[in-house]
């Protein structure tokens, strides 16, 4: 037992860690060009349905869909059955279609998303935050805020998918300027 903190010389010796951004395309007709070569790509038939599902659910890419009925993943790997598709599949499938990660990955359709549904769409930020599943801030903390907003996410997640299919399909696009302070 020690009477005193013995970390407390420790405490500015560690550098932080830095935080990244991960690429992602945030301007609508460049999403919606990204949208119509991801309908065409022709790859394997997991990997398409991954890489169309990839900005409609707005999940982390080692989220996406581990479990099916009829067998042990939804999105396996074409090598062996018993292994889940590889996080950096989406990612590849990006890149070969002219996509590199510098400018959008897998896990940026969550910024993309984000960024335009707060921006074009004006959706609740609660609800979009929600969605992404990050901490909702709240003036009471997090210990008296356990909503989830269930009905309000179906409804902004629908309204999503079908601005995505506008702008793969090219209709109704708005572009977004920047604003000038």
């Amino acid at each position: 037992m020690t009477e005193r903190d013995a970390t407390v010389g420790l405490r500015d010796s560690l550098p932080t860690a830095k935080t990244r951004s991960h690429p992602a395309i945030t301007e609508p007709l460049a999403l919606g060009a990204l949208l119509s070569a991801m309908h065409a790509y022709s790859g394997h038939p997991c990997t398409v349905v991954a890489l169309k599902l990839s900005p409609l659910l707005l999940v982390r890419p080692g989220e996406l869909q581990a479990l099916t009925g009829h067998g042990r993943y939804v999105f396996g790997t074409s090598a062996k059955a018993d292994r889940p598709m590889s996080e950096n599949t989406v990612n590849k499938a990006l890149q070969a279609m002219g996509y590199p990660g510098s400018v959008q990955t897998a896990h940026g359709f969550r910024a993309s998303a984000r960024t335009i549904m707060d921006e074009v769409l004006n959706e609740r930020v609660d609800l979009i935050e929600h969605q992404l599943a990050h901490t909702v801030k709240d003036a009471n903390g997090r210990a008296y805020n356990r909503t989830t907003h269930l009905p309000g996410r179906r409804a902004m997640l629908q309204r999503w998918a079908d601005y995505l299919d506008q702008l793969r399909t090219g209709a109704q696009v708005i572009e977004l300027h920047s604003k000038v302070a």
